[in-house]
């Protein structure tokens, strides 16, 4: 290591790095395929990207590794006759992000998990466009509509237009942070829908 700015020194735990190898300033990435990585960058002097790359870094307040996740680039740095002769690292430490994204995974699964076992109930994923992002249940197929036709289609494309406001109003009443509960009749029956807020990490 010649040069450390702050974020970097902070992200890797504010140890000591100016003057020592990467085996000896953080010898926990050892096996971890990051140093066999510079020598590539270094022998075939092209760039090297990574995203969300997994990394464990040794937690200096506890000692104990911990899982990071990281956007990094690998950029060789040439001298006057193009010889190689450092590698410019950037990272982004991009942890909460892939949680977050995990996190709304699960929650997607629980959702599709329910709507799976739900006896003519049917559940709804929509985006802040009211486009339907998730659609799954017994009572789509009683509509003969699939979950899939509703992907990336918004309310209205789906309902029609003189019926769109309705559900749009009740939509953005959750998009805003309310829970709602509504009757309706459709397709000849008459159905309970509750809506409420998905929430990211």
């Amino acid at each position: 290591f010649e040069f450390a700015n702050p974020r970097y020194q902070a992200l890797l735990g504010d140890r000591r790095l100016i003057g020592l190898t990467v085996r000896e300033a953080v010898p926990e990435v050892i096996d971890q395929g990051f140093i066999e990585l510079l020598d590539t960058v270094y022998s075939e002097g092209r760039a090297r990207t990574g995203t969300a790359v997994p990394l464990r870094l040794r937690d200096p307040a506890d000692g104990l590794l911990k899982d990071r996740f990281l956007d990094f680039v690998y950029e060789p740095l040439r001298g006057e006759f193009g010889v190689v002769r450092g590698i410019f690292v950037q990272g982004s430490d991009v942890t909460d992000r892939v949680q977050a994204h995990a996190a709304l995974a699960a929650n997607e699964s629980r959702y599709r998990a329910l709507a799976e076992n739900l006896p003519g109930g049917a559940v709804f994923i929509v985006d802040p466009t009211l486009r339907y992002v998730m659609a799954s249940g017994e009572a789509l197929a009683g509509a003969g509509v699939r979950g899939a036709d509703l992907i990336g289609r918004t309310v209205a494309e789906f309902i029609g237009p003189e019926r769109a406001p309705t559900y749009e109003l009740y939509y953005r009443r959750a998009l805003a942070g309310e829970t709602f509960e509504v009757t309706h009749e459709d397709h000849s029956r008459t159905y309970l829908t509750r809506g409420a807020p998905l929430r990211d990490a």
